[in-house]
């Protein structure tokens, strides 16, 4: 009776324990609530505010949302991404040659702020698409990261006035300047950094940087993915299916870089051209691809070359086509791994010299 009465009590005291919580005399015990009321440790951006899309040369307004049980005492927002101060360090000295490369000195950080407020204010002199980024720090010492995307439109839209007009037998060429579209894209993690522009209809810049924040995702897997494109049409004259030779020339000037990563991990840059035939989906043929994984002993890759791939393709007759050359980059890390591919600063490009395509 006396045991029965005894494991009751012992009961009683535990259903009091978990239900009505610790006593504010105790001492703090494993069993013991989290005395953060709000449950936020670190800080916790709900959501980062921005127009989506703004034209050339107007400005762009953004914001976010803060969850914290400490005060937020510093804003970074990195608004136009690009190589900043890493571009010494992701280049080799003058004179290189293109191939594999081991950077020397210490890894500069690729996120370089452009604003301190809670809310700012950006415009864009170039068309393209950014990934415009948010660093906070509460006073408890912990950062976090979020992004938002937004895309530079034209003033106008493109139109194309002077479709290249082919037949069998025939051979005929784009120029570079003389493409009459442009378009970008892109897909990210939420910790992801990078940018697709273009000054000009057949010169790109790209960026793309991903960095672990020990405090926040050190677990995460983050990815990047963005492209840029220069277009034109080509209108297929005759009924005659045709079996095309085409030669795209192109100069490439950048380099790529990963660090602290394992095998599944990986930096990658191609060059591809794009077909869509009305009213149908497109067709991609990859001309060039290079990519680092965790998994090689070097870590880093420099381009520096002006290349001419050949491929062929069919143009199918009567038929009005979209051509469009591309460049994409891509970033895949897992948790605490980094990576970078840089096609951006002083002297870094890809271009598109000519397209040549044979009919004959």
């Amino acid at each position: 009776m006396k045991q029965t009465a005894f494991l009751i009590i012992i009961a009683l005291v535990a259903f009091t324990v978990i239900f009505n919580g610790c006593c504010d005399e105790c001492d703090v015990c494993d069993e013991c609530p989290d005395p953060n009321e709000t449950g936020i440790d670190p800080p916790y951006i709900e959501s980062v505010t921005g127009p989506g899309h703004v034209t050339v040369g107007t400005a762009g307004d953004f914001s976010c949302s803060v969850l914290s049980d400490a005060d937020i005492i510093r804003y970074s927002w990195g608004l136009h991404p690009g190589s900043g101060s890493g571009v010494d360090y992701y280049f080799p000295a003058p004179g290189a040659s293109e191939g594999v490369w081991t950077p020397d000195g210490s890894r500069p950080t690729l996120f370089v702020p452009d604003d301190s407020s809670a809310t700012v204010s950006a415009s864009y002199l170039s068309r393209g698409v950014y990934s415009v980024m948010v660093e906070i720090e509460d006073a408890d010492g912990y950062t976090e990261r979020e992004r938002t995307i937004v895309f530079i439109d034209p003033v106008e839209p493109d139109v194309c006035e002077d479709s290249l007009e082919m037949m069998a037998g025939m051979t005929d060429s784009i120029k570079g300047e003389d493409f009459e579209m442009l378009r970008f894209g892109m897909w990210t993690s939420e910790k992801a950094y990078g940018c697709s522009y273009a000054d000009s209809l057949n010169t790109f810049n790209q960026f793309g940087y991903i960095e672990s924040l020990d405090s926040t995702d050190g677990d995460e897997d983050q990815y990047f993915y963005t492209y840029a494109e220069c277009g034109d049409m080509i209108s297929v004259i005759g009924g005659k299916d045709n079996i095309a030779v085409v030669t795209v020339n192109f100069d490439i000037k950048g380099a790529m870089h990963i660090w602290d990563a394992t095998a599944s991990d990986y930096v990658k840059f191609s060059m591809y051209v794009s077909k869509t035939m009305q009213d149908s989906y497109p067709e991609t043929q990859y001309l060039f691809s290079q990519t680092l994984s965790g998994d090689e002993p070097n870590p880093a890759y420099y381009f520096d070359s002006t290349r001419e791939v050949v491929i062929t393709t069919n143009f199918e007759g009567m038929m009005l086509f979209e051509f469009w050359v591309g460049a994409e980059i891509e970033i895949a890390c897992s948790g605490g791994a980094g990576g970078a591919v840089c096609f951006d600063g002083d002297d870094a490009y890809i271009r598109i010299n000519k397209v040549t395509i044979d009919f004959n």
